[in-house]
Parts: structure tokens; sequence; C-alpha cells
């Protein structure tokens, strides 16, 4: 018999506190504590993705996620919540499956998604983009990166590059990206470089 139910969006899931505690801290937390939720019948869960919460749901319940069959912004969606509501497994397999699919054309989109989610998947994905920089660019992944991330990147001195005249074009295809919010950034992002070794026809 369920005994607690949980209101996400527009559904309701009907859930038993035991399972939800056995597999997650938050759950846990929530129901041994002293917060308010700990004797509801009903939890309202705001701001989060009623179909996410759902595919957590049924992981928590024992079913196999096939991850390969997934968008990755399903993926990505599904590990924050791993990540909020403290599912070590998920998010370990989250995790592996994120280094495994890690190639020159996403690397850069997962990284800024990493930066705010996950700092130990944060790391091994930029080191990725510092030993593939060439291939990035010639991708264009690179304008997926956050200019917080680009920064960091074009000053890390172990960056697999021939010149610094790929630097230079990894800016432009990041401005380029998306002209009209971040040409202002272009002074910024030029103080980065070490202009005495671009080459004049770059």
């Amino acid at each position: 018999i369920t005994d607690i139910k949980l209101i996400i969006g527009d559904r309701s899931f009907l859930c038993h506190r035991v399972i939800l505690a056995a597999h997650s801290e938050y759950f846990r937390t929530m129901f041994t504590s002293d917060f308010k939720e700990k004797d509801k019948a009903e939890i309202n869960l705001i701001e989060i993705d009623c179909s996410i919460a759902s595919i957590v749901i049924k992981y928590i319940y024992g079913y196999v996620l096939k991850l390969t069959l997934m968008k990755l912004s399903q993926v990505q969606a599904v590990y924050a919540l791993a990540l909020q509501w403290a599912i070590k497994e998920l998010q370990e397999q989250c995790h592996c499956y994120f280094i495994t699919i890690l190639n020159a054309r996403n690397c850069c989109q997962l990284a800024t998604f990493a930066d705010y989610h996950a700092p130990d998947l944060h790391d091994e994905i930029l080191a990725y983009i510092t030993d593939n920089f060439f291939r990035c660019i010639k991708t264009k992944s690179l304008q997926d990166l956050s200019y917080n991330l680009l920064v960091k990147l074009i000053q890390c001195d172990y960056l697999n590059i021939i010149n610094e005249d790929q630097i230079l074009e990894s800016l432009n295809i990041w401005i380029d990206s998306d002209t009209s919010s971040r040409k202002k950034l272009i002074v910024s992002l030029l103080c980065h470089l070490r202009l005495a070794y671009i080459s004049p026809e770059s």
C-alpha cells in the first residue's frame, strides 16, 4: 500500500516512503528529520520536470534505464535530478555514460552542463577538451562553452595547440556563434591572448 503522493507539475506519483528513502538520501532525510513534509500524505515538489521525475522514480522502483536510447538532454536532466535527490547509483551510471560518449562534438556542451551540476564530471571533461582542443575547433563545438569556461581553457598552460593562432580562431568561433551578445566580450577575451605570438595574417 502506498503511503506518500508526490505531486510534480501536473502529475501525481503514488509511492512508498521506505522505497524512496532506501534509494535517495534526499527522501531519507525528508522522512526521518524534522521537516514539515515528514508526516504529510502529499508532497508538492516544485521546479522539477514531471517527465524526468517519472524516469527517476521508475529507476528507484527497479526499472533499468537504457541511457543510450535517450536524448543527451534527457540524460543530463536525469543526472541533475539524481544529484538533487542524492541517488548515488544513478549518478554514477549517468557519469559513466557521459564519459563513454564524450567526443569533440559534444564535449563543450557537456562541460557547460557539468560546470553547473557536477564538479567531478567537469574536471574530466575539461581534461578531454584540453587534450583535444584542435578537434574542438574543427567541429566548432567551442561555441557551446560558457564565457568563464572559455577563459579557463585559453589560460591553461597545458592546452594542446600548435600556436596562439588557434586560440584566436577559437575565440572567433565562439563570438560568431552569438555575435549580438558576445561581441561586447571581445576586448576582455583578447586580454588573455599572447598577442606577440599571433601571426600577422591572423
